[in-house]
């Protein structure tokens, strides 16, 4: 599982949106590397990979975009789906958590 590679000490980063809202995560320390991965954790604790050589794979092309120059990954109209457990890294040696809540509208 990709949070074996976490770095000690390191905790995960918090990230609150709204339900319909857009939503922009950065890569900590990797703001500018195009070669950024992506991934989100399932349900089930397997991983989805989001973005893989600076492209947005097919499963979330339209929810999600990615910029190459600042190496954010965009969430487009956020929804309760989104909520879960987000990685980042440039390699496998050098992973990032982030923890992702939607809330819903009021």
């Amino acid at each position: 599982m990709i949070g074996a590679f976490l770095r000690e000490g390191e905790t995960a980063i918090n990230v609150t949106a709204t339900q319909g809202q857009d939503v922009g995560l950065s890569c900590p320390g990797e703001a500018t590397n195009a070669n950024i991965r992506w991934w989100k954790e399932t349900e089930s604790g397997d991983t989805d990979r989001i973005v893989f050589h600076g492209h947005v794979t097919s499963d979330y092309t339209g929810r999600m975009s990615f910029d190459n120059v600042t190496g954010i990954l965009t969430i487009h109209h956020a929804d309760l789906d989104d909520n879960g457990i987000y990685w980042c890294g440039v390699g496998f040696d050098d992973q990032h958590e982030i923890r992702l809540t939607v809330h819903g509208k009021f």
